[in-house]
Parts: structure tokens; sequence; C-alpha cells
């Protein structure tokens, strides 16, 4: 088994901080060189890691992106049921037909069992 050195972690959040500053990668790799040539670090090994940090960060992209869709969803789906239950409110007032003020005093009542 390889021993992972302690290092990558910290160096490929770094990456991925300066990928995100749109910072070309002979700038990362010197950047991290300079930052980590005191702690046991090769030269070379930042070759290896800069994928790593896009292909991380690519992930973390794709991530964020499909909570959004779904925090977006979600609340999409509460403003027309919001909407649904005003409108339902307001027929119930306006409404002088029995039938028809007992089929939305049971609309009204199924509004409020998601409460």
């Amino acid at each position: 088994m390889i021993k992972e050195n302690p290092n990558r972690r910290d160096c490929v959040e770094q990456m991925k901080v300066l990928i995100k500053d749109d910072k070309d990668d002979t700038y990362i790799i010197n950047k991290c060189i300079e930052d980590y040539k005191n702690k046991g670090v090769h030269k070379s090994t930042f070759y290896d890691w800069l994928p790593i940090a896009k292909k991380e960060l690519t992930e973390d992209i794709d991530w964020i992106d499909k909570q959004s869709i779904i925090n977006s969803q979600h609340y999409e789906d509460a403003q027309l049921k919001k909407q649904l239950k005003k409108d339902a409110q307001e027929d119930y007032k306006n409404c002088t037909d029995i039938k028809l003020r007992v089929a939305l005093r049971k609309e009204l009542s199924s509004y409020l069992k998601s409460y």
C-alpha cells in the first residue's frame, strides 16, 4: 500500500482555488513548488496532483449544480402549492354553490395536511 503524502489534500485544495481563479497550469505548478518546497514534496509530484485537482473540481461543480437544481425545483413546487391554496381560498370565499363549496373545503383541508 502506498503512503499518501500528508500535504496532498492541502495542495490539491490550493490547486482547485488557483484553477477557479483562471491561473494556467504552469503558474499553478510553480506556485505549488514554491509553497511546498520545504515540506518534503518532490517537484514532479505536482504534475500528478494537478489532474486530480481538476477532476475533483469538476465533480464539486457537478454536485453543486445538481443541488441547486433540486433546491430550485423544491422552491417552485412550494410556490405553486401556495398559489393553488390561495386560489382555492379565494374560490371558497366567493362560492355560493353548496356542492362546489364542499369540494373546495376538501381541497383546502388537503393543503393543511402537508403542514
